[in-house]
């Protein structure tokens, strides 16, 4: 999520495990077509909510001159929707939760300068989160 850790984004742990929590909520009052502008004809409230976090562990030998740490990243989810499409008498309400899909980095190695921490690796996403097609979650 962009800004998650604020100030700490960037910063590699030092040695053991660390746990950085995470959560983010967003609510729209208007839905947007593919160019940005506002579909007139729906109006209503959209919201989601996200918590889990990121759980890493750093060992204390070194790796290529920094630390090798791979780590795993699982969110829980809730959303929720409540539209009216204006000039019919069809609305929609829908919303569900569940665990979000997993981020999971085999591949990471840090490395502590002076002034920075610099960070390279590999990583990809697990489908982990529901999803049905046609689904109110």
């Amino acid at each position: 999520m962009p800004g998650a850790y604020g100030l700490g984004a960037g910063e590699f742990p030092v040695p053991g495990f660390t746990y950085s929590p995470q959560a983010t909520y967003y609510t729209a009052s208007r839905l947007n077509d593919a160019s940005g502008n506002a579909i007139a004809a729906v109006t209503g409230m959209y919201s989601f909510w996200q918590s889990g976090g990121q759980l890493q562990y750093v060992p204390k030998k070194k790796f290529l001159g920094g630390y090798y740490t791979p780590y795993l990243d699982i969110g829980f989810a809730t959303s929720s929707t409540v539209a009216d499409i204006t000039g019919t008498d069809l609305g929609s309400a829908s919303g569900g939760s569940g665990l979000d899909d997993a981020f999971i980095a085999p591949a990471v190695c840090g490395w502590h300068l002076r002034q920075a921490d610099v960070t390279a690796g590999y990583g990809f996403t697990l489908p982990t989160g529901h999803f049905a097609p046609g689904a109110s979650s």
